[in-house]
């Protein structure tokens, strides 16, 4: 049987579960969404994108998943690739 948790350990327990039920419950709200949501960080790198997002700018599937922001060596062929690829790494094209 495990030993008691101390006051402080029940603490950062029921924080991180309640971090746990925030985190769901927005990346439900995000997900569920009929917007496109994007959030960048001031250096324009993706924190958060839903998939209403790929789909308003005909994002390419494997461009929306990709998590580092690398370039993938291709010519954007729509308008929202073409904003995408501005935001994220000041292309000029």
């Amino acid at each position: 049987m495990p030993a008691p948790l101390s006051p402080e350990e029940e603490i950062r327990r029921e924080a991180a579960a309640e971090l746990r039920w925030k985190t769901a419950f927005l990346e439900a709200q995000v997900n569920s969404s009929i917007d496109g949501i994007l959030v960048v960080d001031p250096q324009g790198k993706k924190i958060l994108q839903n998939q209403r997002t790929a789909d308003l700018l005909k994002i390419p599937r494997h461009i929306a998943e990709n998590k580092d922001d690398e370039p993938h060596g291709e010519t954007p062929h729509s308008p929202g690739q073409v904003f995408v690829l501005k935001l994220f790494s000041g292309y000029e094209g």
